[in-house]
């Protein structure tokens, strides 16, 4: 339901994020699969900003996958349709 960027990794900044990501509930409407999963909070280390993005500079890397019937075809970089990387990682 949403994402979180730490800039800094202290231990008071994690722990209010960590409440506040557990707290959220599906929004009203939402498709059934949501209402199926867990609870739960994913961490990882972000990968850096290229400054891909002009309204937002500072928006780490971030590449998006199409896939069909689970297998993927290829992918975008999320500030930008101009750049579609094959399957393959070409």
């Amino acid at each position: 339901q949403g994402m979180t960027i730490l800039r800094e990794a202290n231990e008071e900044a994690m722990r209010t994020a960590l409440q506040e990501a557990l707290e959220v509930d599906c929004k009203r409407g939402e498709t059934w699969h949501l209402y199926q999963v867990e609870k739960g909070v994913g961490i990882e280390q972000i990968y850096p900003s290229v400054g891909a993005s002009i309204k937002d500079p500072d928006r780490p890397l971030e590449l998006k996958l199409q896939t069909i019937w689970g297998r993927v075809i290829g992918g975008t970089i999320h500030t930008s349709q101009e750049i579609w990387v094959t399957a393959s990682g070409r």
